[in-house]
C-alpha cells in the first residue's frame, strides 16, 4: 500500500502543477483571479469525494466482514470515479477551448 501512495503522490505532484499551468495559461488576464478560484475549488471538491468515496469503501467492506477488501475496493471506486470524472469531462469540452495535446498554451503571439 506504502508503495502505491508514494506512486500517486509522485503523480500528483507532477501532474497538478502542468495541469494549473495549462488551465491558467488559457484564461484572459482580466479573468484569472476568478479562473484560480474555480481551479481550486474544483481540487477541493475533488479531495472531498475522494475521502468520502474512500470512507464509504473502507466501512462499506468492514460491514460486509471483508475489512481485508478495504483498501482494493476503495482503490476501484476511486479508479471509476476517475474514469467517470474523465469521460464527463472530454464530453463537457468538445468544442469550449479543451486543451490541446501541445499542452494546452495559446499561441506564441497571443501570449
Amino acid at each position: 500500500m506504502m508503495l502505491w501512495l508514494g506512486l500517486l503522490g509522485v503523480g500528483l505532484g507532477t501532474y497538478i502543477p502542468a495541469n494549473n499551468t495549462a488551465i491558467m495559461a488559457t484564461v484572459p488576464p482580466q479573468q484569472a483571479a476568478a479562473a484560480g478560484g474555480m481551479v481550486n475549488m474544483a481540487r477541493g471538491l475533488g479531495t472531498a469525494f475522494g475521502v468520502a468515496v474512500v470512507t464509504l469503501a473502507l466501512h462499506a467492506a468492514a460491514r460486509l466482514d471483508h475489512a481485508d477488501a478495504g483498501p482494493a475496493a476503495a482503490m476501484a471506486a476511486l479508479a471509476a470515479a476517475a474514469l467517470v470524472a474523465t469521460w464527463a469531462g472530454r464530453r463537457g469540452s468538445a468544442g469550449h477551448g479543451a486543451v490541446s495535446a501541445g499542452g494546452g498554451l495559446p499561441p506564441a503571439e497571443n501570449r
